[in-house]
């Protein structure tokens, strides 16, 4: 379902800092758990306490960009950029699928 969101509103974040560090241990802690890295489903549950209210969804082991990287030597600037791209879709996503 898609809705109109007013102007000023586009060019807020979705989340706030406490909520993306949140999904950050959250991805971080499915990975270590099952030792691979992981494609995450999360939510943000507003019914919850701060601190409290993002909850894992659904894990599954990741493989586009593993493969991705895979492909190619493996350095930090790499990985970084998958960062990078992850933080901006988070902070910004309406404008991610331009």
């Amino acid at each position: 379902m898609q809705r109109p969101v007013e102007l000023e509103r586009q060019s807020q974040p979705a989340l706030t800092s406490d909520e993306l560090l949140a999904v950050a241990r959250l991805a971080k802690r499915a990975e270590r758990h099952y030792g691979t890295p992981q494609d995450i489903e999360w939510a943000v549950d507003a019914d919850l306490p701060a601190g409290q209210n993002v909850v894992l969804l659904q894990s599954r082991p990741e493989t586009v960009w593993s493969r991705k990287v895979a492909a190619q030597p493996a350095d930090a600037a790499t990985y970084q950029t998958g960062v990078q791209s992850l933080l901006h879709t988070l902070l910004h996503p309406l404008n991610s699928k331009q």
